[in-house]
């Protein structure tokens, strides 16, 4: 059986707002819950990145429920220097599509050099159909 509900329960994060993170309808979510829709790789490494745990432990295979980015040294986002206006802008960050995130990416990367260097700013553009350049 997935702890998938339960870790979502634990984190205090909705079923429709974990859905919309995941780009999938609450429905499916809630059949994947209760094991009537089987889950792929990649969408069940989301819900585990989400919900700051691994996938064995997701999947039932494992008691620790550590996350995997905390095991490979990478900071996690219960990390005493993330700020609340930090984590709040991480969370809105969840919502964008792939291109937006790029180009958050190229703006925090030109934010970070501007003191250091006069870079210019390239940042992917987005036509009004998502189709990028």
């Amino acid at each position: 059986m997935l702890r998938i509900k339960e870790m979502r329960k634990a984190r205090k994060i909705s079923g429709p707002k974990l859905a919309t993170m995941l780009h999938i309808t609450p429905t499916y979510l809630y059949e994947i819950e209760k094991g009537k829709k089987r889950i792929n790789g990649e969408l069940l490494s989301e819900i585990a990145d989400i919900l700051e745990t691994n996938t064995d432990y997701l999947l039932g295979r494992t008691d620790d429920s550590t996350p995997s980015y905390s095991k490979q040294n990478t900071m996690p986002l219960s990390d005493n220097k993330i700020t609340p206006e930090i984590r709040e802008l991480f969370e809105k960050i969840l919502y964008l599509k792939k291109n937006d995130i790029k180009m958050v990416d190229a703006l925090v990367e030109h934010l970070g050099n501007r003191d250091n260097q006069a870079a210019t700013l390239d940042l992917p553009i987005s036509s009004p159909n998502g189709l990028g350049k």
